[in-house]
């Protein structure tokens, strides 16, 4: 698949007024735009889709893009007395068993992050969770995990911070952003395998 497209700042636009979501400021498409910074810093070529929203796997399933990459579902998980956060990215065919994932971790229980923490940290709402959301964090102070067949995969879509939209980038850059944002993360080998 060749790529043409290069990510590219979208200067001289207004910014939208800002929306108020759960107590939390939200600008849509601030947040949008620091994705495709991120892309746009980091060289990484991708190709761009327009859809409607898409808020779980079955909507995706719905609105197929036209384009080959791996399915994927993006969880926020914290720990018992979320001291710990993390974003785990697997494949959307795969289900998540997060007793097996808490244990791999050390974790004594894993949990799904709520919306308030999600808007907090990724500046997000529900069903816009993505690899990309790590271009918000005002820390890096989240681990992403990453299922080992998305790393031998060789394309990936992500949504840019938004559920409307989704870039299509090979997964070889997907270290060369994570250490960019400086947060740690790790290859989780094969979600239902045991150890």
């Amino acid at each position: 698949m060749g790529f043409e497209i290069r990510a590219s700042a979208n200067k001289g636009t207004k910014t939208p007024p800002a929306e108020t979501q759960r107590g939390f400021i939200f600008k849509r498409k601030s947040m949008k735009e620091s994705a495709y910074k991120l892309l746009e810093t980091l060289e990484i070529v991708y190709k761009k889709f327009e859809h409607p929203p898409m808020f779980t796997c079955e909507d995706a399933k719905l609105h197929r893009v036209d384009c080959e990459f791996i399915d994927i579902k993006n969880l926020f998980v914290r720990n018992k007395d979320k001291s710990n956060l993390y974003l785990f990215t697997l494949p959307a065919d795969v289900r998540a068993d997060l007793k097996q994932l808490q244990a791999r971790l050390g974790e004594t229980r894993l949990c799904f992050a709520d919306a308030d923490m999600l808007m907090e940290k990724l500046k997000v709402s529900p069903g816009s969770v993505s690899l990309l959301n790590i271009a918000n964090l005002d820390k890096p102070d989240i681990t992403v995990l990453i299922d080992k067949k998305i790393m031998d995969s060789e394309y990936i879509g992500c949504h840019p911070n938004i559920n409307t939209e989704t870039v299509v980038f090979h997964c070889e850059y997907i270290p060369k952003i994570l250490n960019h944002v400086k947060v740690k993360w790790q290859i989780i080998g094969g979600a239902n395998e045991k150890d």
